[in-house]
């Protein structure tokens, strides 16, 4: 994984690259962390199971390009061009170097007109582009004008069940005391709109259900509902082993919805945008449910328990697709 870094490598540039990469940048930006027990799981976690590259100066870039065969753009929302628009995310600083993507992300709809044309210059040397939404894959066939732009799973749905359940049993046990598996409602709500608790109360509770628990996003911290436990130190196991003991999963997130597919738990969308937005996100959460078949789950009377055998055999599918459009990505790298 490579940090973002600016360019070019004046003074200040190199001491922003510096403060970015160590988070001190967004210790300035956002003041205290409300949440460092989980901001320091997080960052342990990465640093024991992520490589990271950091790049200050131009010799730092140098090396790395020296040393790099392929890059591959990967992250969530990096093409989000209606939230930030920088060539960077379009690996512009690897120019003549062999690039592709893998299921990257824009997050919305489409790529403003203003930026089409950019967009289109910084992806002409790419060999191969994939999307994980197939909304966003249309976008980017339509701006290149190319007809190989395929659309893959998203990383977490690579993976499948027993992977996930495998790494929520290496979260710390005490973490997890006072915690009845299947006996909870899980909320993970990133819209912060305080009419949330009003839009949840018709949300069905399944039955034998004693708790509510919740997950504090960076993008809406203050979330609560009456009664709520708060848990405010879920670093990534943690947060995965709380989805997996889930009786219901409540979220706007696509992740969040992407992980309960992959552990199979029953899950609610709440609507994070108005359809009408012209940067709204939704659009995300809906191409992946209709991917695997699965169909609208915002709160409605009724609304019906997930089969999960028809999904699997779905997520079957669709992994062998996407894990034969990495392996050309790579096998032509070496």
């Amino acid at each position: 994984m490579i940090k973002r870094f600016k360019t070019p490598f004046t003074l200040k540039n190199i001491k922003d690259n510096f403060f970015y990469a160590h988070g001190i940048r967004r210790f300035w930006k956002y003041g205290r962390d409300r949440f460092p027990a989980k901001t320091r799981s997080i960052r342990r976690f990465c640093r024991t199971e992520m490589q990271t590259a950091n790049v200050y100066t131009q010799k730092d870039l140098t090396r790395l390009l020296e040393q790099t065969g392929l890059f591959i753009a990967g992250s969530d929302q990096l093409w989000n061009c209606h939230d930030h628009f920088r060539g960077f995310e379009f690996l512009d600083f690897a120019a003549g170097k062999p690039k592709a993507s893998y299921a990257t992300s824009i997050g919305t709809a489409d790529i403003p007109l203003e930026y089409q044309e950019k967009v289109k210059d910084y992806l002409s040397d790419y060999k191969y582009i994939s999307l994980r939404e197939q909304s966003g894959a249309s976008s980017i066939a339509t701006i290149t004008g190319r007809p190989d732009i395929a659309t893959v799973l998203d990383p977490v749905l690579l993976q499948d069940k027993a992977f996930w359940e495998a790494e929520a049993a290496k979260c710390n046990p005490r973490f997890l005391q006072h915690l009845e598996s299947g006996k909870y409602v899980l909320y993970y709500i990133l819209k912060k709109d305080a009419r949330n608790a009003d839009q949840l109360k018709g949300i069905p509770i399944p039955g034998g259900v004693s708790q509510s628990i919740i997950i504090p996003s960076g993008e809406n911290p203050d979330f609560a509902l009456p009664g709520a436990r708060i848990v405010g130190n879920a670093g990534i196991r943690e947060f995965i082993a709380l989805v997996k003991g889930a009786a219901l999963v409540v979220t706007d997130s696509f992740h969040g919805t992407a992980l309960s597919i992959a552990l199979e738990r029953q899950f609610i969308n709440t609507k994070r945008f108005s359809d009408n937005d012209i940067a709204s996100q939704n659009i995300r959460i809906k191409d992946l449910l209709d991917q695997l078949g699965i169909g609208d789950r915002t709160p409605a009377p009724g609304i019906p328990s997930l089969d999960y055998e028809a999904v699997r055999q779905r997520l079957e599918a669709l992994r062998a697709q996407s894990r034969l459009f990495l392996d050309k990505v790579l096998s032509d790298a070496d």
